[in-house]
């Protein structure tokens, strides 16, 4: 017989979650996709997991882990439950409003690269990519070599913003420390779509390789979108846990059953690795929605 919501495993659940807000230094960090419908609360349970996430170095002492999350034209982070640093780069002037287009007045950190917001971490951390953005020579290097083409090739063309984001887990992964951090990466979509072309579908099988080597970097990468199949079949296949939430299409290599998460309710969700189980998540204080407008 199929199992039903209620059935699931609590206890299953509780040990799945527990591993991926407490990193140490034997599991080091971890891996997590999560998918649901539009209205499930994936953004709410993003902001839940990144305040509970805590370290250790020595089983012993448990810390705040720093979170950088990757902020978005309209986002949720105001309702991030503690004290919220954010960053946006240091040639950018953006202002921010409500949804309602009310004044809403937010302290900035100006960067110039990733390595300023590194040594500037706080616990939870917003940073907005650039608006503008030319490919770093580390980078250049990178693609140019899986590309088998000349770095000159690379100079000068132009590229969407957020591939920012690809130079800065080439920075993270390639830092001389080896603390925990964990990045965090609503709507993922945006960042590692399915079926790309050209400079990004080199990027992303590069970060297909690199999963295994955040986790050995005490990296950790949560990401959320709408269903599996709008992100990259090579880094998803890569990912260590899943969370199904309402109305979320079930994988073919999942161990849960395809109809599951349509019985779901908001604030329910199924986490599997190598076993799965139902989780309920509270709601978060509701505050003002954050748009950011760049000039």
């Amino acid at each position: 017989m199929a199992a039903t919501v209620k059935s699931l495993s609590d206890a299953m659940a509780l040990r799945l979650y527990k591993e991926i807000t407490m990193h140490n230094p034997d599991f080091r960090g971890t891996t997590v996709e999560i998918y649901g419908s539009k209205g499930s609360a994936k953004t709410t349970l993003m902001l839940k997991i990144a305040s509970r996430i805590v370290c250790t170095y020595d089983f012993t002492n448990w810390q705040k882990e720093p979170v950088i999350w990757r902020g978005r034209t309209v986002d949720m982070w105001t309702w991030y439950p503690g004290k919220v640093r954010v960053f946006v780069h240091a040639d950018d002037d953006p202002y921010f409003t409500t949804e309602s287009g009310e004044e809403l007045k937010v302290r900035v950190i100006k960067y110039e690269d990733i390595r300023d917001v590194l040594n500037n971490l706080n616990e939870f951390n917003v940073v907005y990519e650039p608006t503008t953005y030319q490919l770093g020579d580390n980078l250049k290097e990178m693609i140019a070599r899986r590309a088998a083409i000349s770095m000159r090739q690379l100079n000068d063309i132009d590229v969407d913003s957020t591939v920012w984001w690809f130079e800065t887990i080439y920075e993270v992964l390639k830092r001389k420390d080896n603390r925990f951090i964990s990045l965090f990466f609503d709507e993922a979509d945006e960042l590692f779509p399915e079926n790309p072309s050209g400079l990004r579908w080199h990027l992303q099988a590069w970060l297909k390789d690199s999963v295994k080597d955040l986790r050995k970097r005490n990296i950790s990468m949560y990401y959320s979108a709408h269903s599996h199949t709008d992100v990259d079949s090579r880094i998803r296949t890569k990912m260590q846990y899943r969370i199904l939430m309402k109305g979320a299409r079930v994988p073919n290599n999942s161990l849960i059953n395809k109809r599951l998460p349509l019985f779901l309710d908001v604030g329910e969700a199924i986490i599997e690795r190598d076993g799965f189980g139902k989780f309920r998540f509270d709601k978060l204080r509701r505050k003002e929605v954050v748009v950011v407008h760049f000039s």
